[in-house]
């Protein structure tokens, strides 16, 4: 997990840039981070190189960790005037970590899908939800018919949807929806 501070995210950067690009034995990396820190730290570069390694992107505020084999966590403690870094085998300490980096996993978005989060309009995914037909959609967005069917034929290359409603199901159930308090989409204003 990539903290949301400064603080040690550049060293598990640094680790990750070093990491072999094929993992012996099946073995899978995971990095959680927010979208600022994966981006600051090159780790969009390290992707497309990396066989086993897998990035999500969060907005959850994180505390920076390494869980390795689900059985040992490497954490650090910053406070206003030290820095203290801890390696935990404490079963039940371990199990915490392990539930809390499960839960956000499970949250979070595969950094593919972040990329329709942040270079599409949220109202596309919204008419695709819906089911509106192209030329309805582009109208209501106030965009040519052409532009609509190019950004809804991107965003359903990257959720692997077979039609424009799947695409936008498959976006409300991935989080990609932006939501208010009520729990309704935002709608263009």
């Amino acid at each position: 997990m990539l903290p949301s501070d400064r603080s040690g995210a550049g060293v598990l950067a640094f680790v990750l840039s070093r990491a072999p690009k094929e993992t012996p034995g099946g073995v899978r990396i995971h990095v959680l981070g927010s979208q600022s820190a994966v981006e600051r730290f090159g780790l969009l570069d390290l992707k497309p190189t990396r066989h086993g390694l897998e990035i999500r992107v969060t907005d959850a505020a994180l505390h920076g960790a390494v869980i390795i084999d689900g059985r040992t966590v490497l954490t650090r403690h910053i406070s206003e005037h030290t820095s203290h870094a801890a390696l935990v085998r404490a079963p039940a300490v371990v199990q915490a970590f392990n539930a809390l980096f499960a839960d956000a996993w499970k949250r979070s978005v595969p950094l593919p899908l972040d990329r329709i989060r942040h270079e599409f309009p949220q109202e596309i995914l919204i008419c695709l939800r819906e089911g509106y037909i192209d030329e309805v959609a582009a109208r209501e967005l106030s965009m040519s018919v052409r532009t609509y069917r190019r950004h809804v034929a991107e965003i359903m290359r990257i959720l692997g949807a077979n039609s424009r409603f799947q695409a936008g199901v498959f976006a409300a159930e991935a989080g990609l929806l932006r939501t208010t308090e009520r729990g309704q989409e935002k709608q263009a204003g």
